[in-house]
């Protein structure tokens, strides 16, 4: 955490204007931790074509962190999936497939401007591609 000062007469004016303000960090703000492998919140799978299922789970690529007014919790956390492409199967565990853009109910700003953070997901699951008669089937009976 960086902090910055403007307008302190002395270093020692500096040093309690920084306490002040990380202490009121530590009591309004949680920072909570989304593992890497760990589900997204509110979406714990995205369609997948031609797979054995028809569904894929999807997790977090990298460990991610955001900082929650210490009335919220995950389940404050939006996320909205973005594909890299169609998800064909076969896909394997831990390919990546896409992106999810994390956001906080009743929001704030990122430093970036945005109203929320992107990171990689990828796959939880390998799924094998469905042999050519389930796809067959699928296809007439509009089930893909």
């Amino acid at each position: 955490m960086i902090t910055v000062i403007i307008g302190a007469n002395s270093d020692s004016q500096r040093f309690e204007q920084t306490k002040l303000l990380l202490n009121n960090i530590s009591n309004s703000y949680n920072y909570t931790v989304i593992g890497a492998g760990q589900p997204i919140p509110n979406i714990s799978n995205v369609k997948i074509l031609k797979g054995k299922q028809k569904t894929l789970p999807i997790a977090m690529q990298k460990t991610t962190g955001l900082w929650l007014n210490k009335e919220q919790g995950t389940q404050d956390i939006s996320a909205k999936f973005h594909p890299n492409s169609e998800i064909i199967a076969p896909i394997k565990k831990y390919q990546n497939v896409g992106k999810v853009t994390l956001t906080v109910e009743g929001g704030y700003g990122f430093l970036n401007g945005k109203d929320g953070m992107t990171t990689s997901v990828s796959a939880n699951k390998t799924i094998d591609k469905a042999n050519i008669l389930v796809r067959l089937w699928r296809d007439i009976t509009k089930t893909n």
